[in-house]
């Protein structure tokens, strides 16, 4: 028995059964909408690991197709979090900008370069 079928058989003796381990974990603790308005750190990461490793289990346990959509969103609420156009704003993820061009970069030689210079163009020529 591996460690899901584990959880999910201790989650049914408390519960009753999946569907309604489902219902709680989604809609009366709202679990997706917490996890993502955490701060970022180690048990953010942790917590959204882990509920992605449990959502795609569940989804295949549960006998409802209104929990199945509901489960599918939660996955993808999850799995959006680096989509900088359609992400969510608290965990949006920017670029930073170089403080020199690429074609900056490409003209100028190596010795001619200071270390911030060198450090900006480090994506487009080893300097170092």
């Amino acid at each position: 028995m591996n460690h899901l079928d584990a959880y999910f058989k201790r989650m049914v003796e408390i519960f009753g059964s999946v569907d309604a381990l489902a219902q709680d974990f989604l809609v009366t603790k709202d679990t997706v909408s917490k996890i993502l308005a955490m701060p970022e750190g180690e048990k953010k990461e942790n917590t959204k690991i882990g509920a992605l490793a449990i959502l795609p289990e569940m989804k295949k346990r549960v006998t409802t197709d209104e929990l199945k959509s509901k489960i599918d969103k939660a996955i993808q609420d999850l799995s959006v979090e680096e989509n900088p156009s359609g992400g969510r704003r608290n965990t949006r993820r920017f670029k930073k900008k170089r403080l020199m061009s690429k074609k900056y970069c490409k003209k100028t030689p190596c010795r001619r370069m200071g270390f911030t210079q060198k450090a900006s163009c480090r994506p487009y020529k080893n300097c170092y």
